[in-house]
């Protein structure tokens, strides 16, 4: 199984504790950790909420699992955060690198809805994934 969809499937079994407001807590906290982040969530319209490093990239909360995906860079950072918050924490080396593999049924279930097929799930970069999740 891979790293992503493993870390989801963890996520999924904590997802009844996983609030609006856990989320935007998180963003909050994470942005806390590092000098100059940002974050930006649009709650209830937006299935991610980001958060902008100031040296590029950043974190990637998912507002429907307690899932929080961040670059290599900035886990260490960020690492007491997701601890706290009892959210699922995969650290990658780049969101726009092709190498996960997720079963669409499953993104399907987290997601309540069917995603795209433009998407391929055998290959797939974070990116991807939140392309996936909001078309």
């Amino acid at each position: 199984m891979d790293e992503l969809e493993q870390a989801i499937r963890q996520a999924m079994a904590l997802r009844r504790r996983w609030t609006h407001a856990e989320v935007r807590q998180v963003l909050h906290g994470i942005s806390s950790c590092v000098a100059g982040a940002t974050y930006n969530w649009d709650q209830g319209n937006e299935n991610w909420g980001f958060v902008d490093m100031p040296l590029g990239g950043g974190a990637q909360v998912s507002a429907k699992i307690p899932l929080i995906l961040v670059e290599d860079r900035y886990v260490e950072a960020i690492r007491d955060c997701a601890v706290q918050a009892g959210a699922v924490l995969l650290s990658v080396s780049s969101f726009k690198t092709n190498v996960f593999h997720v079963s669409k049924e499953l993104l399907e279930t987290v997601f309540g809805r069917p995603l795209t097929s433009t998407v391929n799930y055998d290959m797939l970069s974070i990116s991807d994934l939140y392309y996936a999740t909001v078309t």
